[in-house]
């Protein structure tokens, strides 16, 4: 294996790639280069084998012409599409748009567009935009008002399509028709693979400087996949994330963020959080293996409690420092901390530490924060030090979740199994969780001691059962000032619009119990202790 290239870090070094030390030329060869097919060998001897030497070639390309007005068109229709997955956000600033608009006008050279084709049963095509994303963007933007052309000559502004309080002049007929028989050269390549559109749309891009989260987001395999739907889910859809949390979304952060709190998660042992540098973010975003179900389940779940955070707990979590901006490692180490703790914390305390967080890395990094090895360790000995121990009074965020019904059932018992598992582990005997009851032999677990109050249909358990009571809703998360159920907020099920972001405890019931966690767990007791008095006498 030929030796690895020395990182000329001083080059083309940019802001949008802050988090990397490498250059962005060395990382775009090195996701070119494949060291797997580096040390292969002919496997025996002989003429060379064409087919073999340019196995995986795609199909020849087809030139086109494209009229501006049929491309207009075509993207409101639908027909073709701007933002695959990989593709980057809308950067080009509005003047070198209307440069683009000059140019057309001139006669200049356009560069073709490079479109990947599909179609449907119906026999109709798609075409996505590998390719020449921003110039389609500029003549959209031109021909719907947004942007107009300024005359080379006499610098006076036209508009393709004037709005009230646009400076300038309505374009001439003449010119308005010209504009919509100019003609684009596109080039079309048919049945590709999506493996095959993020390696053109890589390749496309060397003379073009992407972001380190660009680059990660280009990346095709089951993790990108699992990721983007998380995007789609948790941040860009209504009442989620993306416009409540103060981030920087552009430029494929907010899948760079998603794929730090998920490696982070993925990658960290009980006693040990994973740095998620930018080269460790670059090889989990490559690995082959898909996400499993459980895991995947236990992200959605942290993402829910985080929106909970953000809509019902902003104060105890985002208004403890100066900023309530939130940088990329502390979103990571945030939604870590809400995955590692949601078992014994509740959602309120939850919020309460993610405060005491970020108010102690803003206290020891003033000015930004960025991913670097003394802010990672500042943040897992934080987070370390967090006991996983539950508190009398409260009810984990995620037994909150796990009684809500909007939770798919099979979820509910998957993270149960995890997290009992979790605590079970050897790791963890230094930091016992706290318990109320006591068997009549021995200290027994969660589960068993919760067995005697809960009637399980279908339980093979020999310990009596009582009668099950109704059993209330968790304290300032389970019914709105308005009325309305914690059931609307966003859950691994839903992501419908939240109820009203403060929440005050039910009045007490009619039946004297109250519906406070502890009058529920002196209810408990208290029947414990009549069904099982020997156990009582002993202590």
């Amino acid at each position: 294996m030929p030796p690895k290239r020395a990182s000329t870090s001083n080059a083309n070094y940019t802001a949008a790639g802050a988090l990397s030390d490498d250059s962005d030329l060395d990382d775009l060869f090195d996701e070119l280069s494949d060291d797997d097919e580096v040390d292969k060998k002919p496997k025996k001897k002989g003429p060379p084998n064409s087919a073999e030497i340019i196995k995986g070639q795609m199909n020849k390309p087809h030139n086109i012409m494209l009229a501006t007005r049929s491309l207009h068109d075509m993207i409101h229709t639908g027909s073709v599409k701007l933002d695959p997955d990989y593709q980057r956000d809308v950067v080009w600033s509005e003047q070198k748009m209307m440069l683009l608009i000059q140019s057309i006008f001139m006669n200049y050279y356009v560069p073709p567009i490079i479109f990947a084709v599909s179609k449907d049963e119906a026999g109709n095509h798609t075409r996505i935009c590998i390719d020449g994303k921003q110039r389609c963007t500029s003549i959209l933007w031109f021909m719907d008002g947004k942007i107009p052309f300024e005359s080379p000559n006499t610098r006076q502004k036209y508009w393709y399509t004037k709005f009230a309080g646009h400076r300038g002049q309505q374009l001439p007929k003449d010119l308005k028709t010209q504009f919509d028989l100019f003609q684009l050269t596109a080039v079309e390549y048919y049945d590709m693979t999506d493996i095959q559109q993020r390696d053109v749309f890589q390749r496309v891009q060397l003379g073009v400087q992407l972001s380190s989260a660009e680059k990660l987001q280009a990346h095709g395999g089951p993790w990108p996949e699992w990721i983007t739907e998380l995007e789609k889910r948790y941040v860009t859809a209504e009442a989620t994330l993306g416009k409540k949390l103060n981030w920087v979304t552009n430029r494929g952060r907010i899948f760079q963020n998603l794929l730090g709190l998920v490696a982070t998660a993925r990658e960290s042992s009980p006693n040990k959080i994973w740095s998620p540098a930018i080269s460790g973010l670059k090889r989990f975003v490559e690995r082959g293996d898909p996400p499993d179900q459980d895991f995947k389940n236990r992200i959605n779940l942290t993402l829910s409690v985080f929106i909970n955070i953000a809509y019902n707990h902003w104060d105890e979590a985002f208004e403890t420092t100066t900023t309530n901006r939130i940088a990329p490692v502390e979103f990571w180490f945030g939604g870590y901390l809400i995955y590692s703790r949601m078992g014994f914390l509740s959602v309120r305390a939850l919020a309460q530490e993610i405060g005491k967080m970020r108010a102690m890395i803003r206290h020891h990094v003033p000015g930004n924060v960025s991913a670097n090895t003394t802010v990672f360790a500042l943040l897992s000995d934080f987070i370390l030090a967090i006991p996983k121990k539950r508190k009398l009074e409260e009810v984990p965020a995620a037994e909150q979740y796990e009684a809500d019904d909007d939770v798919d059932e099979r979820e509910a018992r998957a993270l149960k199994r995890s997290r009992r598992a979790e605590e079970l582990d050897p790791t963890y005997n230094d930091e016992w969780t706290e318990r109320a009851i006591i068997s009549p032999t021995k200290v027994a677990t969660r589960a068993k001691a919760a067995a005697p109050i809960i009637n399980n249909a279908g339980s093979s358990s020999a310990s009596p059962v009582v009668q099950a009571q109704p059993r209330p809703a968790p304290v300032d998360v389970s019914v709105a000032s308005s009325g309305r159920p914690i059931a609307s907020l966003p859950t691994p099920q839903t992501s419908t619009q939240p109820a009203q972001p403060v929440y005050n405890q039910q009045p007490p019931a009619p039946n004297g119990l109250g519906n406070t966690s502890q009058q529920w767990r002196d209810y408990t007791e208290a029947r414990i202790k009549q069904q099982y008095p020997q156990s009582f006498q002993q202590q």
